[in-house]
């Protein structure tokens, strides 16, 4: 499948693997699932770069189920030295006869994939219809394919294909691997992106971002929805006001007699994320905001928490949800809602208030999204704003006529909404990482991937979930640290499965990697049985936390278990998974612990 023909020129680029990327085949699957093959030559951009661009619209898209992008060089053989590569950092080595993954076309939150084989080591970053694809790796009988699957038909899509595929190849060195390839996609982002800036050089623009780099995250909630419905009917129900469930509150003034509680204990720098504090509690009637929730104390008590907070040195912020929106809001209306091709309202889920509708971005930002948030801003809330899922998934398209909404448009007026809420709170974060607004967003809650996966070593067994036809064994690999830890402010897996990770010996390895990937803790339940964990958080924290706003230069094994992390400034974390101590020059790590070397 290969069409480069090597010449003896090649000797003049030692330590290449070979030259760019020359041309691909787009494997095309259409809706009576016959296959076409299209070869198309790439543009050579220079000896180690070059570029497709292809307009879907040549072809007869609506005729098409998707589009496999072949490059000439994706392809590998169970044994071969090498690794596949993608999303935040997901790597697989060529050890399968059969098996295939992806995360889904929904959560390809990072746009490139990349491989290291025997012939060529590249990486692939997607700029045109980064929105309608997904990554696929498949191994058949031995050979391995790694492709982007593009989704074209007006049926997926909703509109006409609305911009090019385009395709950016790097060839790298024959001895690069992920470090070189995340160094490769930052320089490419921050190329077109010209907001993108390390956090070091947002400081004086941005002060209170200085402050989020020394604190310990905690969300606490104050109004809930009691669902007494089983779980399954509940997220199918449109409630009304007069049939949703019953609000729980808790007085805003408890939330200030903890925040004490924890200042008591010696916990110096607390960001607070405040949830449940508008209409409805917790994700309850979304889009409602006004009255402010009166289960947990209304207004005033709300602005006396806040000042209350700020007073102990936290920074307090609020949190807020722009995707979905419910029935039993008094916003609500079916305008509001994102429109599928046929006209159906669109959904994704369901939550505190029942079914969970697609909230059209273009329909909210120009009804109330900009004068809600300088209203949220006179509160008093100093220490920025989260808005909850908004990195967390693709953006949601709107095929309503009177607000119609590619993806890539959707995509755009997120952008909007972070910078406005940057210009209004002083810093913005979401929840995953999706990385269309990067140039936006100053923290995330955590990388899309649980401590199981985390922790995985390449022969360990999938777990049950994971079995069946998405198999491929892969590890994570601090890939999007090493693109973005200087920019965004993370932590590497999601940290909301127990405070005990944080005191107890078998959480032990989940704390080294969350060190290994210099990542923030953050507490997702606040209460008087969490303030132990809470201060054995900020006392691990503080061996760290000088490092969060510098850049990730290198990471590197350096024994079964021993793990480095280099940053910019000199300093390393060396981490030492085993149960006996590690030497490492004048070092001695301790067994299950890590040291901080500074410059």
């Amino acid at each position: 499948m290969r069409s480069k023909i090597i010449s003896i020129m090649a000797v003049l680029f030692v330590g290449v693997s070979a030259f760019a990327v020359d041309s691909v085949i787009l494997r095309i699957e259409k809706n009576d699932k016959s296959i076409e093959n299209k070869t198309v030559q790439l543009e050579r951009i220079n000896k180690t770069t070059s570029r497709l661009r292809f307009d879907v619209k040549t072809l007869d898209f609506n005729n098409i189920r998707h589009i496999d992008v072949l490059a000439d060089s994706a392809f590998a053989n169970k044994g071969d030295k090498g690794f596949w590569l993608h999303n935040r950092g997901l790597y697989g080595e060529f050890l399968a006869d059969n098996g295939e993954f992806h995360n889904g076309r929904h959560y390809q939150f990072l746009p490139y994939y990349a491989m290291k084989t025997p012939k060529e080591t590249f990486i692939a970053i997607i700029d045109g219809m980064r929105f309608e694809y997904f990554t696929r790796i498949e191994a058949k009988n031995g050979r391995y394919e790694m492709f982007p699957r593009f989704l074209v038909s007006k049926n997926w899509i909703g509109f006409d294909p609305y911009e090019d595929i385009v395709i950016t190849y790097y060839t790298l060195p024959a001895s690069a691997g992920y470090v070189e390839m995340a160094k490769t996609f930052r320089k490419h982002r921050q190329a077109s992106l010209s907001e993108l800036k390390p956090m070091k050089e947002r400081f004086k623009k941005q002060p209170l971002l200085e402050e989020q780099t020394k604190v310990i995250a905690l969300r606490m909630s104050f109004a809930n929805k009691k669902i007494t419905l089983p779980r399954e009917i509940h997220k199918k129900t449109d409630y009304t006001r007069e049939n949703e469930p019953k609000i729980i509150g808790r007085p805003f003034s408890k939330g200030t007699e903890i925040l004490k509680k924890v200042k008591a204990l010696g916990v110096e720098n607390v960001w607070v994320c405040t949830e449940g504090w508008q209409s409805g509690g917790y994700d309850g009637r979304t889009p409602d905001t006004w009255p402010i929730c009166p289960e947990a104390g209304g207004e005033e008590e709300l602005k006396k928490f806040i000042k209350a907070g700020q007073e102990l040195g936290y920074l307090i912020d609020a949190h807020m949800d722009y995707s979905d929106c419910y029935t039993c809001a008094a916003m609500w209306t079916p305008d509001m809602v994102c429109k599928g091709p046929t006209g159906k309202l669109e959904v994704n889920g369901g939550w505190a208030g029942g079914r969970a509708y697609n909230l059209c971005l273009n329909y909210a930002w120009n009804k109330w999204i900009p004068s809600e948030l300088e209203k949220i801003g006179k509160l008093g809330f100093k220490g920025g704003l989260f808005i909850d899922v908004l990195s967390a998934v693709f953006p949601y398209r709107c095929c309503d006529s009177n607000h119609p909404l590619t993806r890539r448009q959707a995509g755009d007026i997120q952008h909007k909404v972070l910078k406005k809420s940057r210009e209004v709170f002083g810093v913005v974060g979401s929840e995953c990482e999706y990385d269309y607004y990067i140039d936006q967003l100053d923290y995330i809650n955590y990388a899309a991937v649980t401590d199981v996966i985390a922790l995985r070593k390449m022969n360990d067994p999938l777990p049950n979930k994971y079995k069946g036809p998405y198999n491929l064994p892969y590890i994570v690999v601090p890939f999007w640290e090493l693109a973005y830890h200087d920019c965004v402010i993370s932590s590497p897996f999601r940290l909301n499965i127990s405070s005990e990770i944080y005191t107890k010996p078998e959480y032990v390895d989940v704390r080294l990697k969350l060190a290994e990937f210099c990542g923030r803790p953050i507490f997702y339940s606040v209460k008087d049985e969490t303030l132990p964990a809470i201060k054995a958080a900020w006392d691990f924290y503080k061996r760290y936390r000088h490092l969060i706003p510098e850049e990730i230069t290198n990471h590197s094994k350096l024994a079964d278990g021993v793990f480095k992390t280099d940053f910019g400034n000199g300093a390393s974390i060396i981490v030492n998974y085993n149960t006996s101590e590690f030497k490492y020059g004048s070092k001695t790590i301790p067994a299950k612990d890590f040291v901080v070397v500074n410059p």
